[in-house]
C-alpha cells in the first residue's frame, strides 16, 4: 500500500480523511494544510517520541491521530486519551476513516438521522471508558459510523479491520516516579512538536485557574519553555465562589497570563456553538471560542481528567479511562480548524490509575492532603513545592465551561443569532414520529426515574455494608432528560459544520 495525498488549503488545518479501496494499493488521503504527510506516515498532533521515527502507534502518549504504513496494511492511530476518536464508514468496496465525524459523513454523502434524538448519549459514552463506550452510530441513509477510542486500527487491503491495543506504560512506584514519568513524557512530546523536519512546529501554552489541575499542568509546561497562560476570570454560576482566575498563581510560577471572560463567545459572529456541538459530546468547550487566535500553533496544556485521575477516592479507581463528565471532549472540530495540539496532561498514564490512586493516598503525601471531597495531594504537592501558597488554589470546586446539550435554557447560553437559527431548524423536525413513540418515551422516563431512586437506596446500602454495586442502570440514560430543543443541538451543529468539508466523493 502507499499514500496518495491531496492537501486542500480550504479544509480545517488538521483535518484528514483516508479512502481505502478494496484491492487497490493506493490510499487517498485528503487533508488540511497543517497535517504532516510523507511516504511512511501522516499525522496531526504529536506523540512522546522522535518525530522522524514515525511511530505514533507505539507511543505511550499520543496527542492526535493519523496513519502509518505497515507490512500487511495501514495502521490508523487514535489519541491515547478518550477525549477524541476516529470514525470509519464502509461504503461498498470503500472504507473511509477520518478524525472528523463531519468529514467522513461528507465524503460518503450522508448525515445524521434527524429522527434519532439520542446521539448525545451515544457519543458521550466515552465517559464510561474503554469497555462500555458506544461502538457505532447510525446515519440518515442507514449506514453505520464505527467509532474508535484508544486503539490502533489495522486495515488490510481486503478491508478487514483489526483493533490493536495501545502500548501501556509501566506502573508507578511513588510520587517521584510518577512525576518523573509525566516530566519525561512532556519533554518527549515537546521534542516531537519542535522537530526541525516538521511542516508546523508548536509552542507550549498553558491554561491556569484557581483549582488544582491546570496550575499543576502549567508547571510541566513551564519546564519545556512555556511563558504564557490563559485563564477565565469567573466560574459559571452555581458554585460557592465565582472567582476562578489563575492570575495570582501564574505570577508566582512566572507565567504571563491573559484573562478572558467565559461568556465572551456570546459576542462572536456566526454560529460559534455549532462546531463544539458537532462533536456530539455536549459542546461545553464553546467558552474557548474567543481564544482561537491564541491557540493556533500551540501545544495546549489543560487539566482535563484531573478530577478522575488525581482525586483520593477509591470508588472510581479503574483501568478503563473513565471520565466523571465529558469535559474536554468537544474541542474536536474547533481544534482541527484553529490548529492546536491538545495536551490533557492528567490523562497520560491514566490507564495505570490504581498505582496513581495509591500514591494519592500514600503516607508520604499526608502533608498535602487537606480532607473533604475536594482533595488532590499530587497537584497540591507539585504547586506548594514551587512556592504557591496553599490558600491560592484548590479551595472550592468550580468550572468555567458551559454544557449546551442538557438544558432548555438555551436562549441564555446561545448567541441570539444561533438560537434563532436553531429554533428554525427544530421547527422542521418533529420530536416524536408518532403518538405511540411519545407514549413509549414518557413511560421509559418514568421507569428511569424509578430505577434511579432504587439505585440511590441500593448505593447507600452497599456503602453501609462495604460492598460495591453495579454501575449499570436497568433503564438507559437516554431517558434521563425530557425531549426538547436541546435534543436537536447535535443535529443542528453538524449541519452547520458539514459544508466546510465540501461535497462527497
Amino acid at each position: 500500500m502507499h499514500f496518495e495525498y491531496s492537501a486542500i488549503e480550504t479544509l480545517p488545518r488538521l483535518a484528514w480523511c483516508a479512502r481505502v479501496v478494496k484491492g487497490r494499493p493506493g490510499v487517498r488521503v485528503e487533508h488540511g494544510p497543517w497535517v504532516e504527510a510523507n511516504a511512511r506516515f501522516f499525522f496531526e498532533g504529536a506523540w512522546a517520541g522522535e518525530f522522524a521515527a514515525g511511530d505514533p502507534a507505539g507511543a505511550a502518549a499520543c496527542l492526535g491521530s493519523g496513519g502509518v504504513l505497515e507490512g500487511e496494511g495501514l495502521l490508523f492511530v487514535t489519541p491515547t486519551h478518550m477525549l477524541e476518536r476516529l470514525h470509519a464508514v464502509r461504503r461498498g468496496d470503500e472504507l473511509f476513516v477520518s478524525n472528523s465525524l463531519a468529514f467522513v459523513l461528507a465524503r460518503v454523502g450522508d448525515s445524521c438521522d434527524t429522527g434519532y434524538k439520542f446521539y448525545h448519549f451515544d457519543l458521550m459514552s466515552n465517559m464510561k471508558g474503554l469497555g462500555r463506550y458506544r461502538r457505532s452510530i447510525g446515519t440518515r441513509d442507514g449506514k453505520r459510523v464505527r467509532l474508535y477510542h484508544h486503539c490502533n486500527l489495522l486495515v488490510r487491503p481486503d478491508l478487514t479491520c483489526e483493533e490493536r491495543p495501545k502500548r501501556i506504560p509501566r506502573e508507578f512506584d511513588d510520587f517521584d516516579d510518577y512525576t518523573k514519568f509525566l516530566r519525561e513524557t512532556t519533554r518527549g512530546v515537546h521534542r516531537n512538536v519542535s522537530a526541525p523536519d516538521r511542516k508546523v512546529r508548536y509552542e507550549p501554552l498553558a491554561t491556569i485557574s484557581s483549582g488544582y489541575d491546570s496550575p499543576a499542568c502549567a508547571l510541566f509546561a513551564k519546564e519545556i519553555g512555556c511563558r504564557e497562560a490563559v485563564t477565565f476570570g469567573k466560574a459559571r454560576p452555581g458554585y460557592e465562589s465565582s472567582d476562578d482566575s489563575g492570575r495570582e498563581i501564574a505570577e508566582v510560577i512566572g507565567l504571563k497570563v491573559t484573562e478572558f471572560e467565559r461568556e465572551a463567545y456570546l459576542g462572536l459572529p456566526g454560529f460559534p456553538e455549532a462546531e463544539f456541538l458537532a462533536c456530539g459530546t455536549g459542546g461545553e468547550e464553546v467558552v474557548f471560542a474567543p481564544l482561537e487566535k491564541h491557540l493556533g500553533g500551540k501545544l495546549f496544556f489543560t487539566g482535563y481528567l484531573g478530577d478522575a485521575v488525581w482525586g483520593r477516592s477509591a470508588r472510581g479507581v479503574n483501568r478503563e479511562l473513565r471520565m466523571l463528565y465529558p469535559g474536554g471532549s468537544s474541542f474536536g472540530e474547533f481544534r482541527l480548524r484553529a490548529g492546536f495540539v491538545h495536551f490533557p496532561l492528567p490523562a497520560i498514564g491514566y490507564i495505570n490509575h490504581p498505582s496513581i490512586n495509591a500514591i494519592s493516598n500514600a503516607a508520604e503525601m499526608s502533608r498535602w492532603a487537606v480532607g473533604g471531597d475536594y482533595d488532590r495531594p499530587i497537584p497540591r504537592r507539585l504547586l506548594e513545592e514551587q512556592g504557591v501558597a496553599r490558600h491560592l488554589f484548590g479551595q472550592h470546586k468550580m468550572a468555567v465551561t458551559q454544557p449546551l446539550w442538557n438544558t432548555e435554557r438555551l436562549d441564555q447560553f446561545f448567541t441570539a443569532h444561533s438560537y434563532d437559527d436553531l429554533k428554525g431548524f427544530a421547527a422542521a423536525v418533529p420530536l416524536f414520529g408518532s403518538g405511540f413513540e411519545r407514549a413509549r418515551f414518557g413511560l421509559m422516563r418514568r421507569l428511569y426515574e424509578l430505577n434511579l431512586r432504587v439505585n440511590w437506596k441500593l448505593d447507600a446500602l452497599a456503602r453501609r455494608i462495604g460492598r460495591s454495586k453495579s454501575e449499570r442502570p436497568l433503564v438507559s440514560e437516554r431517558y434521563s432528560q425530557p425531549l426538547g430543543l436541546s435534543a436537536l443541538t447535535f443535529h443542528w451543529g453538524l449541519e452547520k459544520v458539514l459544508p466546510r468539508y465540501g461535497p462527497g466523493a
